[in-house]
């Protein structure tokens, strides 16, 4: 994927990306959400932070 070079392009693939992962997302339970892995990061955690820099 290339990177997006300007806010629009940006929006675009943070939409499609978006597109991809939410049916993964969208029944998966909450204790398996919040699940560290062996270093301590849960799908949660990766969630919330790439939401903070889409924000």
């Amino acid at each position: 994927m290339a990177a997006a070079s300007n806010k629009s392009e940006l929006m675009k693939v943070t939409a499609r990306e978006w597109d991809r992962i939410y049916p993964l997302l969208k029944d998966l339970p909450e204790e398996f959400a919040v699940l560290p892995d062996e270093e301590g990061v849960s799908i949660k955690d990766v969630v919330v932070h790439r939401a903070h820099w889409i924000g």
